[in-house]
């Protein structure tokens, strides 16, 4: 079953979709976290932003668990 319009309250906007911030779609949280030249090109047209910092997402390598107490015959 479909939204109609008038059980629709509020649409996303290009600003919802900044570098860095998080938004719910879906009740799903969404992080933004780069953009490709595409989208660099239409918010520095549509609203003059040059800055375009992208955020870290990596995360560090944790330690795979070592073997114990197992003889190899």
């Amino acid at each position: 079953m479909e939204l109609t319009s008038h059980e629709v309250k509020e649409y996303f906007t290009p600003r919802d979709f900044s570098l860095g911030e998080s938004l719910y779609i879906y009740g799903r949280k969404f992080l933004v976290f780069d953009a490709d030249n595409f989208t660099k090109a239409f918010y520095y047209k549509n609203f003059g932003l040059t800055d375009f910092p992208a955020v870290n997402v990596d995360q560090p390598k944790k330690p795979l668990p070592k073997m114990v107490g197992i003889e190899l015959r």
